[in-house]
C-alpha cells in the first residue's frame, strides 16, 4: 500500500485569520506597484493516492478460486490458464481485500493472444467480503498510452467501488478454432482518490495572471472561444508522480501543432451522469493514478476531461519552459495547447485528446455535458485554426498513413476500440456542425506539389516544394510555418520543444508573405522527418481571419524525379503508306525505370507493356482509307510521361481476290 503525505486541515479561525493576513499584504503590494492587476488569493489542497495491488500470478493463487472447465498448468516459469477442451470456460477470483476502502477498482492482466480468442472480465466490491453487488462487466483500455512505452498488460477501465475493501473478478474464456486466449497474471488495483487520501494544503498564492474561480480558470481563444478549466492544482493532482527520483519528469513534454481533435470517454463505470464536483474530482485523480503510475505513463493520458455537470478538467500537463513544475500557473500555462498527450496510440503528435467522464456504451451523454465537450473543442479549433468539418492526411507514429483523416474524429475512427461509446459516437456530426459554426472560413484551393504531383500523404525527396492558395478577401498577409512534428517514427527520445510548434509566438519559423504562394526547397528538410506546412490569411492588423490549411509529408533520402521518359517509334516510318499486316514497333526509356508503356492507334489503346519496348501486329485491312495516328505514351514512378506519334496512309483498299474459274 502507498501511503503518502500528511493530514493537515486548517479550522474556519486560522483560516479566516490567514486571509486577513493575506488580504493586508495585497494592500501593500498594490499600493507599492508590485502588481500591476488586482490579484486573486486562493487555497489549494494536494491529494495523494492511497493505493494497492494485489497479484495473482502463483498457480496456489488462482487455484483458490472457483474454476469451470478451466484448465490451470504450470509453464515456463510461470502459469498458463485458459479454457479446457476447446469450449468455453469459466474463472471466478477468490475474495481479495484491500488494507483500505476503495474509490476505485483497475484489473489489468497479461495474456497471450491466439488468434481471434477472446476473455471478457467482470467486476463486484463488497464491505465485508461476504455480500456482494452485482457482477459488473468491465471496459477494456485499448490503444491508449505514451507512442514510446509498448503496453506489456491489457488494462481494464477503472470501476467505481463505492469505498469497499474487498473485491472478485470473473473471466470468461471463449476460444476460436478450439483454441482459448492464455491468462499468465491477473492483478487488482485498489485506488483511493477520495476524501480519506492524505491531504497537503498548500500555503496561500497570489495569483496574477489566472482568474481562479469555483468553475476554474477562463481561457479564452482569439476570436472568442471561452472555457473555464479547472486546473491540475485545483483538481488535486500530486505532480510527484511525474517525477522521478531525480526531479526529471519520467515522461518528458514534446510539442506538437495541434490539427486534429479526438474525442473520448473514460469508460470509468460508476462515473455516469454525477454532477457533484467533488465527486468528479475524486474521479480524475484515480484515472491520473491509473495512468500515471499504475501503467507507468507518467501522467494523465488525456488533454481534458469533462464531468456530466459540464465541468472541464486539465489533463496532461503542458506548461512551457524547463521546470518540470509550476506554483501559480497562467491561464495560458493551464490546459496548454499542443503537449504530446496519450489518448490514441500511433496519433498522440499533432492531436488533442477530450474525454467525456462515463462509459458511454448505453447511457447516452447529459446535454450540459456534451455542450461543453463541444466548447472545449470549439476553443481549441479557434486557438489552432482547425476546419471542423475538414480532413486531411495524417503520418501515424508507427509510419503509416491515414488518408483523408476527419480534423474532429472519435477514438474508435483511429483505433481498434469501441471508444467513445456506442450512445456518444452518433453525437460526433452535431458536434462538427455546431462547432463549425462558430469558426473562421476556410482559406480556397490550398495546394501542395513537388513536380506537379501532391505530395499531401507521401514521401518528398529533392526538388523545390510549391504552397499555393487563393488570394483571400481582405486578407493583408498570409502568415505560415513549415513544422518539423517529429523525427524517426519510434525514436522516442526525438521529442519536440515548445518553441517550434505551429502557432507557438514564440516560433521563430513563422513568416508572413503577401503573396499566394511559398516555395520551400526540400533538400534543406531533415532525413527522415514527419512535416506540416501551415498556412492562414491576416487582416491589417495582424488578425486571423481564416482558418488554418495544412499539408502532412514526410522527408525521405531519394532524389526528386523531374526528368520526363522517352518514347520513339521505329516501324513504320513516319509518313509511311501502309497496307496488310503491320509490324508496329516502338521502344521505351527512362532515367530510374519505366513503369507502364502504351500503345494507341487512332486513339484508341491497342496493347500495354510494363518493359520498354512494343511489337504490335496491325491488321489494315480493317481500317478504313486515309490517314491514322499511331501514339506511344510512356510512365515513370514519379508521374513524368512521354509520347511520340507519327501519321501513316492506307491508300486503297486491298485489290478483291479473281473469281474462281
Amino acid at each position: 500500500m502507498k501511503k503518502i503525505g500528511i493530514a493537515v486541515r486548517f479550522t474556519l479561525a486560522r483560516f479566516r485569520k490567514l486571509t486577513k493576513i493575506i488580504a493586508a499584504f495585497v494592500c501593500v503590494a498594490l499600493v507599492s506597484g508590485m502588481f500591476s492587476l488586482v490579484p486573486t488569493a486562493f487555497a489549494k489542497t494536494s491529494y495523494e493516492t492511497l493505493a494497492y495491488d494485489k497479484q495473482l500470478v502463483r498457480k496456489e493463487d488462482f487455484a483458490n478460486g472457483k474454476l469451470k472447465n478451466i484448465k490451470l498448468e504450470e509453464k515456463n516459469g510461470g502459469i498458463e490458464m485458459g479454457s479446457a477442451n476447446g469450449e468455453p470456460g469459466e474463472y471466478i477470483t477468490p475474495v481479495v481485500r484491500a488494507p483500505f476502502g476503495a474509490t476505485h477498482i483497475g484489473l489489468h492482466w497479461k495474456q497471450e493472444l491466439a488468434n481471434d480468442a477472446s476473455t471478457t472480465t467482470y467486476l463486484r466490491a463488497s464491505s465485508d467480503g461476504v455480500n456482494f453487488g452485482d457482477w459488473v462487466k468491465t471496459t477494456v483500455e485499448a490503444d491508449e498510452g505514451r507512442e514510446d512505452m509498448p503496453a506489456v498488460e491489457t488494462f481494464a477501465a477503472l470501476v467505481g467501488a463505492g469505498k469497499n475493501s474487498y473485491a472478485q473478478a470473473k473471466i470468461e474464456f471463449v476460444p476460436e478454432k478450439g483454441i482459448s486466449q492464455r491468462l499468465k497474471t491477473l492483478t487488482f488495483t485498489f485506488i483511493n482518490s477520495g476524501e480519506e487520501s492524505k491531504q497537503i494544503t498548500k500555503k496561500l498564492s497570489l495569483a496574477t495572471t489566472s482568474a481562479a474561480t469555483g468553475t476554474g480558470t477562463l481561457k479564452t481563444s482569439p476570436n472568442g472561444q471561452s472555457v473555464a478549466v479547472i486546473s491540475r492544482e485545483d483538481w488535486g493532482a500530486d505532480e510527484s508522480y511525474r517525477l522521478n527520483a531525480d526531479g526529471s519528469e519520467s515522461w518528458p513534454r514534446s510539442y506538437h501543432g495541434t490539427r486534429k481533435l479526438i474525442i473520448h470517454h473514460t469508460a470509468v463505470l460508476g462515473s455516469n451522469g454525477v454532477t457533484d464536483l467533488e465527486t468528479n474530482k475524486t474521479n480524475v485523480r484515480a484515472i491520473y493514478y491509473y495512468h500515471a503510475v499504475t501503467q507507468g505513463w507518467g501522467d494523465i493520458g488525456y488533454n481534458a476531461l469533462v464531468d456530466a455537470a459540464g465541468n472541464i478538467y486539465e489533463g496532461r500537463y503542458g506548461t512551457y519552459g524547463s521546470s518540470p513544475t509550476r506554483s501559480v500557473p497562467s491561464a495560458d500555462q493551464i490546459m496548454a495547447l499542443d503537449i504530446e498527450a496519450g489518448h490514441a496510440s500511433s496519433y498522440n503528435s499533432g492531436s488533442f485528446g477530450v474525454s467525456a467522464m462515463g462509459d458511454f456504451t448505453s447511457f447516452d451523454i447529459p446535454a450540459t455535458q456534451l455542450a461543453s465537450v463541444e466548447n472545449v473543442l470549439a476553443y481549441v479549433a479557434d486557438s489552432r485554426g482547425i476546419d471542423a468539418q475538414g480532413n486531411s492526411d495524417f503520418l501515424r507514429y508507427d509510419g503509416t498513413w491515414y488518408s483523408n483523416l476527419n480534423n474532429i474524429t472519435g477514438h474508435r475512427d483511429v483505433n481498434a476500440t469501441a471508444c467513445p461509446g456506442d450512445m456518444l459516437y452518433p453525437h460526433l456530426g452535431e458536434i462538427k456542425t455546431a462547432i463549425a459554426g462558430r469558426m473562421l472560413p476556410n482559406l480556397s484551393n490550398f495546394s501542395a506539389t513537388a513536380n506537379s504531383l501532391p505530395i499531401s500523404g507521401t514521401n518528398v525527396g529533392l526538388g523545390t516544394m510549391n504552397f499555393s492558395w487563393t488570394a483571400f478577401s481582405g486578407a493583408a498577409q498570409y502568415q505560415y510555418a513549415l513544422e518539423r512534428v517529429y523525427g524517426t517514427t519510434g525514436v522516442a527520445s526525438n521529442s519536440e520543444p515548445w518553441e517550434t510548434a505551429w502557432l507557438n509566438p514564440e516560433n521563430t519559423n513563422m513568416q508572413t508573405t503577401a503573396n499566394t504562394n511559398v516555395q520551400i526547397d526540400a533538400s534543406t528538410l531533415q532525413l527522415n522527418s514527419n512535416y506540416v506546412f501551415y498556412v492562414r490569411a491576416l487582416d491589417a492588423n495582424g488578425l486571423p481571419i481564416s482558418n488554418v490549411s495544412h499539408v502532412n509529408f514526410k522527408k525521405d533520402g531519394s532524389v526528386l524525379d523531374t526528368t520526363a521518359p522517352a518514347a520513339k517509334i521505329t516501324n513504320p516510318a513516319d509518313g509511311a503508306t501502309v497496307s496488310g499486316l503491320v509490324t508496329v514497333s516502338a521502344n521505351a526509356s527512362d532515367n530510374i525505370g519505366v513503369k507502364l508503356f502504351e500503345l494507341y492507334i487512332d486513339g484508341t489503346k491497342a496493347v500495354t507493356s510494363t518493359t520498354g519496348s512494343i511489337s504490335y501486329n496491325w491488321n489494315t485491312k480493317k481500317v478504313t482509307v486515309g490517314t491514322h495516328i499511331i501514339t506511344a505514351k510512356v510512365y515513370d514512378a514519379a508521374g513524368n510521361t512521354g509520347t511520340a506519334s507519327i501519321s501513316v496512309t492506307k491508300l486503297t483498299s486491298t485489290a478483291p481476290r479473281p473469281p474462281k474459274k
